[in-house]
């Protein structure tokens, strides 16, 4: 049980919601991707942000739509930031997280878009890669769990 300090932790709400993204995703029966920005700090979320995810949700659609049959699409919005979601009843998940990460490589943003990728199971398909910070170029993991960047630093990026 939480405290009512906790509850209004902005950390324990991401975490809270990605867990219930979590339980949600459980339930799908087809390898499916979620496309979220890599937001530092908080908020996750504000006019700005919603602007852009609007623009490459619509841009994720249109590259995975050309090459995999979709069958569901949702963008929804939690205290983790806003994500979209398309699933593909057909499709083989390490050839969506190959086009995932083509799309993340190729376009002008960049891994700012993180494009996760599922299988039928609700399990993560991982490209065994580690992702680079965006300010030094070390470990993304490694900066997160051990603090190096400055909060200020982060939101000014």
């Amino acid at each position: 049980m939480l405290s009512d300090r906790s509850k209004n932790n902005p950390s324990v709400k991401v975490l809270q919601a990605r867990e219930e993204r979590h339980c949600r995703r459980k339930s799908a029966c087809s390898p499916f991707i979620a496309a979220s920005f890599n937001i530092p700090g908080f908020p996750k979320i504000n006019e700005i942000i919603k602007k852009a995810f609007a623009v490459i949700s619509e841009e994720i659609h249109r590259f995975f739509s050309a090459f995999f049959s979709i069958a569901g699409y949702g963008v929804f919005s939690d205290d983790a930031g806003i994500c979209l979601e398309i699933s593909f009843p057909h499709a083989d998940a390490r050839k969506l997280k190959n086009a995932a990460e083509y799309f993340e490589i190729t376009h002008e943003i960049g891994r700012l878009c993180d494009i996760d990728v599922y299988d039928a199971s609700c399990i993560p398909v991982s490209s065994g890669r580690k992702k680079r910070c965006f300010l030094c170029g070390n470990p993304a993991l490694s900066c997160i769990r051990n603090r190096v960047h400055a909060p200020e630093e982060t939101q000014a990026y």
